[in-house]
């Protein structure tokens, strides 16, 4: 993959995640319930919006969703536009922080509230997929020749 379509493709996914974590805290900003009638078990949104776990000192988890895909957007631009270890470093140490947090929030759905919310689960792989590109913009996917020691 490209450079620039390396970063095409995390502008892209920060953008869906801005997108996805507006529409959450939209909601809880109204108290409006969320529409995810999907079926597939993938259904619980507002159970998982009205739990106890979707806030955090009192504010809305999507509103800290909203700040952590603002920075990620950020911190891919200051890689892409700079190209410095210190910014490939940032753009990854933020990725990781966003992805450890899904682990988090899905381990949350799956073994405490008991109910899956779609819009969660989109932001959670999103997350993922954006520490994976992170990794491959930092090398850390790239392969390598091997050093032959003889």
């Amino acid at each position: 993959m490209s450079r620039n379509l390396l970063f095409a493709a995390l502008i892209a996914l920060t953008l869906i995640g801005l997108g996805d974590s507006w529409y959450l805290a939209s909601s809880a900003s109204t108290e409006t319930p969320l529409v995810c009638d999907i079926g597939a078990g993938l259904d619980g949104c507002n159970q998982v919006a009205e739990s106890p776990y979707s806030k955090f000192l009192g504010i809305p988890l999507a509103d800290f969703g909203l700040l952590f895909y603002g920075i990620t957007l950020l911190a891919t631009l200051l890689a892409w536009k700079f190209n410095g270890a210190w910014s490939r470093r940032l753009l990854l140490s933020v990725a990781f922080v966003g992805a450890a947090a899904s682990v988090y929030f899905v381990t949350l759905q799956i073994f405490v509230i008991k109910a899956y919310c779609i819009y969660c689960l989109i932001s959670a792989l999103v997350s993922w997929v954006i520490l994976v590109l992170a990794a491959k913009v930092n090398g850390a996917l790239t392969p390598r020749p091997l050093d032959v020691v003889s």
